[in-house]
């Protein structure tokens, strides 16, 4: 039984990665995926209780992790904190190699939640265990989330530091993320009222081919507002 919920486990998560990707949330397949995460959390749960070993406490988090993600993709910041928070406490002790992915979604859950600081905290420490397997798309996601963590902040000097290390560290290849740093700059720019500078960015991001078409709307309505700014 529960090694077919695993395979659930896994399909759920891939659908996770695919909602990220796209424009909307189908938040029907989203509680679809929640009712069953639900069940898997409470079998492993009811595992670890009748034999608490490492695999137990394992599996449980990997669930508890994939429930948190999906219900903070349907909007239930709250619920997705308990969940992640648990989650990282189980992998701390039972599989450590796998913390940073669940302690970064908790700290964007706590961003969502306003708690900037406190996800700051988790991010740093998160950084700090990516630096140690070296240059990656995980390492740069992590500066990046870092990056922006920091511009909500108001804490501006320090953001510009974090885009150059994420795209020092992102795969050549990647072209999507490239835009992405490329309009987190902009931002940066915009917010420091700097709008041609702004402008630049963006319509750099624009250039590169990615397909992301959320991420292209958003820079085309980005690069949009810097030219109002800048009275165009």
């Amino acid at each position: 039984m529960l090694a077919v919920r695993y395979y659930l486990l896994l399909s759920c998560l891939i659908l996770v990665m695919c909602l990220t990707r796209t424009a909307g949330l189908d938040l029907s397949r989203l509680d679809t995926a929640e009712e069953e995460l639900e069940s898997l959390v409470a079998d492993w749960r009811a595992e670890w209780e009748k034999k608490p070993e490492a695999r137990s406490g394992r599996e449980l988090a990997k669930s508890l992790q994939a429930l948190g993600i999906v219900e903070r993709q349907a909007g239930k910041p709250d619920e997705a904190l308990a969940h992640l928070t648990e989650a990282g406490d189980l992998l701390a002790k039972h599989a450590p190699e796998l913390l940073n992915d669940s302690r970064e979604a908790e700290a964007l859950t706590l961003q969502d939640l306003g708690m900037l600081e406190e996800a700051e905290v988790l991010l740093r420490q998160v950084l700090e265990g990516r630096s140690q397997s070296g240059a990656g798309l995980k390492l740069a996601t992590t500066c990046d989330h870092l990056a922006l963590n920091l511009l909500i902040q108001g804490r501006y000097l320090e953001v510009a530091a974090f885009l150059d290390r994420a795209e020092a560290a992102v795969p050549a290849d990647n072209l999507e993320f490239r835009a992405r740093i490329t309009s987190h700059r902009g931002r940066l720019s915009h917010t420091l009222g700097s709008y041609a500078r702004a402008t630049s960015f963006f319509e750099t991001a624009l250039a590169i081919s990615f397909e992301d078409p959320e991420l292209r709307l958003s820079l085309q309505s980005q690069l949009a507002l810097s030219h109002l700014r800048l009275g165009r």
